[in-house]
């Protein structure tokens, strides 16, 4: 999904927020010949949004605007391969921060998609990247997409919510939500298109890359959990942009999980369409409770405005700018809220998990160094 460069959260949400205190797996069918000689690694690209390329996990790469983290989710899995056996994956990752499936893996994605880092930068400042699909020549094993939350237009679900979460006045009040919104008012169509926009898209974005990797096993990963029931109102409590902000959770909570749940058996769908050569890995199942809300180690999943967590061997900034964005200049003095605009994604835990998930995918695949063994 987008990263945390929340200009259309601001637009939507900023003038109510800024005075909110002023009045007090499926089984895989294995390849049979996958390149596992120690000449011929196996050959894995990785196509992706921001939770593909765990924009909010330091550290990321600051060349192209993607965000891409050092500690993202395929990273951690290929160093596991290899650690296990030497050489035995080469991956080519090309997620991006904020891509769509048709602006970012089948078009390229221009600078209005490529936020970040610095994630405060205002202006334009990369060039576009090229389309991810083009990064597919033919003679990979093993192709991993995790994408479709852009095109679902989930930053600006999660802005609406923000929005009609509080209901303006001195003081301001608790808003009705956004749910009804998006199920009997005007979003409910609104909703229904993107949907049938995502279908349609994905279903293009299959064919081209069966086209262009014939011989690859896909991966399709699902999204992780971001909220649960039972709600943890103690700790998600409302106006708290270390959790979910002014969204109403009481109110919203169970929009936002079935939203969750539609969008991942959409994804799901696209496997069971192209069986055979596709598998959709479940990182939602493996995430319950361990979402926005969720307490210490247990939270895999960051809030609007958190603290981040840092990887092991890596070291913070005492003055981490590039974290920020202008929803800091937003908020009021005794908001509760962290460090760093994360607008609800993955922390490193959550990568983790994202690993996890696809190692067992890949291990029930056969592409994985144990059981099976080179040679």
């Amino acid at each position: 999904m987008r990263p945390p460069s929340i200009a259309l959260s601001v637009a939507l949400a900023g003038g109510i927020v800024a005075n909110l205190l002023s009045g007090s797996a499926a089984h895989a069918a294995p390849i049979t010949t996958p390149n596992t000689t120690a000449q011929q690694p196996l050959k894995w690209t990785a196509l992706g949004d921001s939770y593909s390329a765990n924009a909010l996990v330091p550290r990321w790469d600051p060349s192209d605007g993607c965000a891409r983290s050092s500690h993202n989710w395929e990273q951690q899995l290929a160093q596991r391969l290899n650690a296990e056996t030497p050489g035995w994956v080469r991956l080519t990752d090309v997620s991006c921060g904020a891509a769509e499936i048709d602006k970012g893996v089948l078009s390229p994605q221009t600078c209005d998609l490529l936020l970040g880092p610095p994630f405060n930068h205002g202006t334009c400042a990369w060039p576009a990247r090229p389309a991810q699909i083009d990064a597919l020549n033919g003679d990979e094993d093993v192709v991993t997409v995790g994408i479709g939350g852009n095109t679902l237009g989930f930053a600006g679900i999660l802005a609406k919510c923000l929005e009609m979460g509080v209901k303006q006045g001195d003081p301001p009040t608790l808003g009705p939500g956004c749910r009804d919104y998006y199920e009997n008012g005007e979003g409910r169509q609104w909703l229904a298109d993107r949907f049938a926009t995502l279908t349609r898209e994905y279903t293009l974005m299959m064919r081209r890359i069966h086209e262009r990797a014939p011989h690859a096993k896909v991966f399709l990963l699902g999204y992780p959990t971001v909220v649960s029931r039972p709600f943890n109102q103690t700790t998600c409590y409302w106006g708290n942009f270390k959790r979910l902000g002014t969204v109403r959770l009481g109110v919203d909570g169970d929009f936002l999980i079935a939203l969750e749940r539609r969008l991942n058996e959409a994804i799901r769908q696209q496997a069971r369409d192209n069986q055979g050569w596709a598998t959709y890995v479940d990182t939602y199942e493996s995430s319950q409770g361990k979402g926005v809300c969720a307490r210490g180690a247990d939270q895999w999943m960051y809030g609007v405005f958190d603290d981040l967590v840092i990887p092991e061997g890596e070291t913070k900034p005492a003055d981490p700018a590039e974290y920020r964005c202008d929803l800091l200049d937003v908020l009021p003095a005794g908001v509760p809220r962290g460090e760093a605009c994360t607008l609800i994604h993955p922390n490193v835990r959550g990568a983790a998990n994202q690993a996890n998930q696809m190692y067992a995918a890949f291990r029930s695949a056969g592409l994985t160094p144990r059981p099976r063994s080179k040679g």
